[in-house]
């Protein structure tokens, strides 16, 4: 499954024949949205998820978005004009 095909109207029905989702790292902002969509998807469906580095990233963005309600919650790598930044670079990168 491509990320960029996902969306919250369709996540359910791309999503609902898989046993678990595991999202990977990448670099740059394709695929952002669905991938935050897929993790999302796993959590309300008690789904198996692993996330390697921003797959883990973006469960922590997705949990601020969706449980919290901080809808613009995001990494300063990926926004770095978020109000609310949950996910920093450490200052030597």
């Amino acid at each position: 499954m491509v990320s960029e095909t996902v969306t919250a109207d369709n996540a359910a029905q791309i999503l609902s024949v898989v046993s678990g989702i595991l999202v990977p790292g990448g670099f740059g902002d394709l695929g952002i949205e669905g991938k935050i969509q897929a993790i999302r998807y796993a959590r309300e469906n008690n789904i198996p998820f692993l996330g390697l580095c921003l797959g883990m990233q973006l469960s922590i963005v997705e949990f601020a978005r969706d449980v919290i309600g901080y809808d613009d919650a995001h990494s300063v790598e990926l926004k770095p004009d978020t109000t609310h930044p949950v996910i920093h670079l450490m200052p030597d990168q």
